[in-house]
């Protein structure tokens, strides 16, 4: 069964997004699928893509990852945007803060600074072209 079949075949609703994802990504290429590039290639609204993606992360598609963007004027180019483990943003949801994982320092007004992204999964790069 194609990933087609077992994914949109009873959602229509993701239909489109899914469509675009098969058609206009590469396998090599979906390692960094942001919210805005999802939109752009899909014509789907950011809250659908955010609802669409957690689907696609839920049935083992996407994994949703999160990076920091560090306003470090001592950073070198490229060194400005952090990976986060898995767990912290929700860590920072529940105590209210996030720690940046170089300083130590309690950012409360974190969620401006976070980025969430997507990355396609070796099952989802199967059915993508190379």
């Amino acid at each position: 069964m194609s990933l087609y079949d077992e994914f949109v075949s009873d959602n229509p609703q993701i239909e489109k997004f899914f469509c675009a994802i098969l058609d206009r990504v590469r396998a090599r290429a979906c390692e960094y699928l942001t919210v805005p590039h999802l939109c752009k290639i899909s014509g789907v609204d950011a809250v659908d893509v955010v609802r669409f993606s957690g689907y696609l992360s839920d049935v083992g598609l996407f994994e949703t990852h999160h990076a920091l963007l560090r306003d470090d004027e001592d950073s070198n180019e490229g060194d400005n945007l952090v990976l986060l483990e898995p767990g912290v943003v929700e860590d920072a949801r529940n105590v209210g803060y996030l720690v940046d994982p170089y300083t130590g320092e309690e950012i409360v007004d974190w969620e401006n600074d976070v980025v969430t992204f997507y990355r396609g999964t070796d099952r989802l790069k199967g059915a993508l072209r190379p």
